[in-house]
């Protein structure tokens, strides 16, 4: 039972959010149980709160973008500090006070990369590039 109730949350975790986290749940239990919380407390509120409605969005949000939004995945950013993610293609995104709930935005061009971002509770395009673009 005692290993049911350490390893739940963490698979859980591990399959609802992004892969560029993966293993970080396995390895910090406690982490997993703030993420299903955090889930838990913004409840219905959200305005992108499945991947159907962050991925519309997402589609309309970067539209004028050189590389289409395909497919988005959840991170769970506990740590309140800036966030900075160096995509495949070498371009560093950031997010300075990133909320706890992020959809990352991934595009197909020549490879799938990280495109940006967006605010889960209120559906908002965060962060910037090393380009400085939003």
């Amino acid at each position: 039972m005692l290993v049911v109730v350490l390893t739940l949350p963490a698979s859980i975790a591990e399959r609802y959010t992004s892969p560029t986290q993966d293993g970080q749940y396995l390895v910090g239990p406690i982490r997993s149980y703030g993420f299903i919380l955090t889930l838990a407390r913004v409840g219905g509120s959200a305005a992108l709160g499945n991947s159907g409605k962050a991925l519309i969005k997402a589609k309309s949000v970067f539209e004028g973008d050189q590389v289409r939004p395909a497919l988005v995945e959840l991170l769970y950013l506990p740590d309140l500090k800036p966030y900075v993610y160096i995509s495949r293609s070498g371009e560093t995104l950031s997010i300075a006070a990133p909320p706890k709930l992020v959809w990352e935005v991934w595009g197909t061009g020549s490879q799938p990369d990280v495109i940006g971002f967006l605010d889960y509770v209120s559906g908002e395009r965060l962060g910037t590039s090393a380009s400085g673009q939003p």
